[in-house]
């Protein structure tokens, strides 16, 4: 299948990214080191929290090295709060309407998404 990943900041959105295949614990991580910080980084500088939900603790590891305490999930540095309408965006809002759009065809590869 196709999956996307997109986040939000204050200075607007990350990505999205596109890539096909099971997101494994080892996909997320190299997503994280070769697409998302870099773009993070263009963004933010090294001024930046990232906002985290479950993750396997390679990608902890990753997140503790690379941050420095500057991430927020379950068992990290700062622990992930309650689910919120204010700090999930792309949950509340974002992922439903993009599914509804997107779904209306069902996309089978990236080309046709």
């Amino acid at each position: 299948g196709v999956n996307v990943w997109c986040g939000l900041s204050s200075c607007g959105l990350i990505g999205p990214f596109f890539f096909e295949g099971t997101v494994t614990g080892q996909v997320y991580l190299d997503m994280l080191q070769t697409l998302i910080f870099p773009a993070i980084q263009e963004l933010f500088g090294d001024g930046r929290f990232y906002l985290q939900g479950g993750l396997p603790p390679h990608v902890r590891e990753y997140l503790d090295d690379t941050l420095l305490g500057r991430w927020i999930g379950r068992r990290g540095p700062t622990e992930y709060p309650p689910w919120s309408p204010d700090l999930t965006p792309l949950d509340f809002y974002l992922w439903g309407t993009l599914k509804d759009e997107v779904y209306q065809q069902k996309p089978a590869t990236l080309n046709t998404l």
